[in-house]
């Protein structure tokens, strides 16, 4: 394709009557353009088909520091962290996940749609949970959503997750829908 539009715009110029001496760089220029779109194109093409991209959230300005500057800073629902916690049932064992979030808003959360995918370290999915939806979370405030039978977070002592350590497993909260306190929804 760089090749033909190349062509293209040597072609022209000659059978026009324009002088070749102009040509050359005109042409560089040209080649250094489809270069940077392409190098573009790439870039984009990466981060969609990433497994790991980030959700788009909206890049708000926080309030002015001590100096005067302004510093743009994500407004997002984070996951801290996540942890298994010892649940005994009858005559069994079980491990609920709990999940600390942090509200980066500068209004409260009062209902989440979002999950948190649990991923090997070559990305395989291993298994994925949903946020408790009806969170009560203040503006800038963590809080801890702990799992339960009710949201079905209990995971048996044979289950996959419960064999492997922390550090070989990547958690990652994908967030599809936010309400506000003030009935403002925030849709990814």
């Amino acid at each position: 394709m760089k090749i033909i539009i190349i062509a293209l715009l040597l072609v022209i110029p000659v059978l026009s009557g324009a002088d070749s001496t102009d040509l050359e760089p005109r042409v560089l220029k040209l080649e250094q353009q489809v270069d940077q779109l392409q190098q573009q194109l790439d870039r984009l093409q990466h981060q969609v088909n990433s497994p790991t991209a980030p959700s788009s959230t909206p890049v708000v300005p926080t309030p002015p520091t001590a100096s005067g500057a302004v510093v743009m800073a994500p407004q997002q629902l984070t996951l801290v962290t996540w942890s298994f916690r010892y649940v005994p049932i009858k005559f069994d064992t079980y491990y609920a996940l709990d999940v600390e979030l942090h509200n980066g808003f500068t209004k409260k959360i009062t209902e989440v749609e979002a999950r948190i995918d649990f991923r090997d370290l070559l990305g395989e999915l291993l298994y994925s949970i949903t946020v408790t939806s009806n969170l009560d979370l203040p503006a800038g405030q963590t809080m801890t959503d702990q799992g339960n039978r009710r949201n079905k977070r209990l995971l048996g002592r044979g289950h996959q997750l419960v064999g492997l350590e922390m550090k070989d497993l990547k958690a990652e909260l994908i967030v599809s829908k936010l309400v506000f306190d003030d009935g403002t929804v925030l849709s990814f």
